[in-house]
């Protein structure tokens, strides 16, 4: 070409454009599936920060030393209307705040995933769903030695509400508040390194199988949420 300038033909930019489209086709989706995940987490961690603080707020409001002594046990709906703008009450009722069904992380169908008995289900004006219902006081760890107890409450949290995807341990949780109003993990392993511990509750999050009967616990209940908490809000499962 003139003044030794050379141009790309057509056959080399289609094959450019061939090599672009074939790694964007193999690099978008992974990028949009981690960015849904951090947004789970996020909302997630919103709400989680927010029951934190009023829990903290209850028992201050009541010159308490903890949830049971500032009264929290059958006030549980006043606790939700301080605390978060509630825009649907549903009652004792998580089928009217929740999806009919979910799916674990594996793909099995749960329909009815709260079998508890519920004390107060909300949606709040970011659109999560949340149940409260009375905690169970102790059980063993999910190695099936330790042991563990907490207080206040017992949570169920989809932080979408009955939008999708409702999978657990993406956008369903469940966890407790404690009787000093900080937020825990449902379960905890004693005696093993975080490593290890790390490693069970991923496996444990990954194998959710639905409680057998009211305040029943199985090995993997809560097991996400606790994963996240202790994996620094990453949802690398």
């Amino acid at each position: 070409m003139k003044n030794g300038m050379y141009g790309f033909t057509l056959a080399e930019v289609l094959v450019t454009l061939g090599i672009i489209g074939v790694v964007s086709a193999m690099t978008v989706p992974s990028l949009m599936q981690n960015y849904q995940r951090q947004s789970y987490v996020t909302q997630l961690h919103k709400v989680y920060n927010e029951l934190n603080q009023a829990g903290m707020s209850f028992i201050n409001s009541k010159n308490a030393l903890n949830m049971k002594e500032a009264g929290f046990s059958g006030n549980e709906g006043t606790f939700l209307s301080s605390n978060f703008k509630v825009v649907k009450d549903c009652g004792n009722k998580p089928d009217t705040c929740f999806a009919d069904t979910y799916n674990s992380m594996g793909g099995k169908k749960i329909e009815h995933i709260i079998t508890n008995t519920m004390s107060k289900c909300v949606v709040i004006a970011s659109g999560a769903a949340m149940c409260l219902g009375s905690a169970v006081e102790t059980g063993l760890g999910i190695d099936g030695k330790g042991t563990w107890s907490y207080g206040a409450a017992r949570v169920y949290v989809d932080i979408n509400g009955r939008q999708g995807p409702n999978i657990l341990g993406r956008d369903f949780f469940d966890f407790v508040i404690n009787d000093d109003g900080s937020v825990g993990g449902l379960q905890s392993l004693h005696g093993s390194s975080m490593d290890s511990e790390l490693a069970t509750l991923k496996t444990h999050c990954s194998s959710y199988e639905k409680p057998l009967a009211s305040q029943q616990l199985t090995e993997n209940d809560g097991a996400c949420f606790n994963y996240l908490l202790k994996n620094n809000w990453e949802m690398d499962y």
